[in-house]
């Protein structure tokens, strides 16, 4: 299993336990579900349905970040976390309500990347699917397109346009870690965003800090 660090968004596994309106034959998702084999949300989250898509999420990502081989995909264990509520009504497959992130792994050809897809139900139809970015960022889905945003124009900024051919004339995310080289806490932390573009791979650092309200960054630098 991977290894989450310790944030209000990231913690293994987050449930927020609230009122439910009056849906008939309607369950919440608990903790024990996710443990427990029989349960509904078990057979959901490990369901071909669920896993397929995951698959698809992971060869277009690949797709975007040029990378392929012959090789077969192998998805490994991930985690999940509850960001809203799951919800099920026995009428339908599908949750009715509710939002979850799930972080896997997938290894081909020697590379292992962790992936972040978000899974949004839509009222007991399939799930919508959203890509986050890859690897280990502690940056939750509602500031996440801000970041992305500044990142792609700080990149841009240095090394942009790119040569014509070029594999990246647009910046793309290829993985993102925290940097355990400095002091970090639930509130303030940095990170390490690798950022193909115009055929290399460049590093880029981003500070976080949480006040409470909203989710400041700022690029610290680039190599």
């Amino acid at each position: 299993m991977l290894q989450l660090v310790k944030r209000p968004f990231l913690i293994f596994v987050v449930f927020y336990i609230l009122l439910v309106g009056q849906i008939s034959h309607a369950f919440n998702v608990s903790v024990e579900d996710l443990k427990n084999p029989d349960s509904k949300f078990f057979r959901y989250v490990n369901a071909y349905i669920v896993s397929s898509a995951l698959y698809q999420e992971a060869l277009k990502i690949n797709e975007s970040m040029h990378f392929s081989c012959s090789d077969e995909y192998h998805i490994l264990p991930g985690e999940v976390t509850i960001i809203q509520p799951i919800i099920f009504d026995e009428k339908f497959q599908h949750p009715v309500s509710g939002l979850w992130l799930h972080r896997y792994r997938v290894e081909r050809c020697g590379k292992e990347i962790i992936y972040n897809t978000y899974i949004a139900s839509r009222k007991g139809a399939p799930p919508k699917i959203i890509r986050g970015v890859n690897g280990l960022t502690n940056v939750s889905l509602r500031y996440l397109l801000d970041v992305i945003i500044s990142v792609y124009q700080y990149a841009n900024t240095q090394y942009g346009p790119c040569p014509e051919g070029s594999k990246n004339p647009t910046p793309f995310v290829y993985d993102t870690e925290l940097d355990t080289s400095t002091n970090s806490s639930d509130q303030k932390w940095s990170e390490r965003w690798s950022v193909g573009i115009c055929n290399k791979i460049v590093t880029i650092g981003i500070n976080f800090d949480d006040t409470g309200k909203e989710l400041k960054h700022n690029i610290n630098n680039i190599k």
